[in-house]
């Protein structure tokens, strides 16, 4: 089912990759088209979770357990100092969010601030708020995200 295709390997047509150091990252989709989107990783996380309260099996809340620790390592790369990122394209230029997913990720770091109780993702959601309401940190966004859009498309 979606569950199996969530945690099988992006190599074998799954969403999930798995590193030699340990980590789980959840992509949106197998593809790889637009990598390492944080709003998809997280939401795949809540799904997860969510799968792990239905069926309490041990190794559902391992995955849990061990997405969340990836996720703390890899979220400081979602923070470009103005914005968070929309999704990590190594090598390329980086892809600012829009508003709107700026938003959702303010408020998936909030639910899992609550989830986990780890300070971290409450941490980042305060940051990125100041960010969201400061117009120089949305005006400097939105002119990298029209400049990453030019290049890329």
């Amino acid at each position: 089912g979606a569950f199996r295709t969530l945690v099988r390997p992006i190599q074998q047509g799954g969403c999930a990759e798995y590193n030699d150091e340990g980590d789980i990252i959840f992509q949106e989709d197998s593809s790889l088209s637009v990598p390492y989107v944080l709003n998809g990783w997280i939401f795949a996380l809540f799904g997860i979770h969510d799968y792990a309260l239905v069926t309490g099996e041990s190794k559902v809340w391992q995955l849990w357990t061990d997405g969340v620790r990836s996720l703390q390592k890899y979220l400081p790369l979602y923070d470009c100092g103005y914005f968070s990122l929309y999704n990590l394209d190594r090598g390329r230029l980086r892809n600012p969010a829009s508003t709107f997913y700026h938003t959702v990720h303010i408020l998936q770091l909030e639910i899992l601030q609550r989830l986990t109780g780890e300070d971290v993702f409450g941490n980042y959601a305060v940051r990125w708020r100041k960010f969201l309401e400061s117009p120089v940190c949305r005006l400097r966004a939105m002119v990298h995200k029209v400049i990453f859009k030019a290049l890329k498309y």
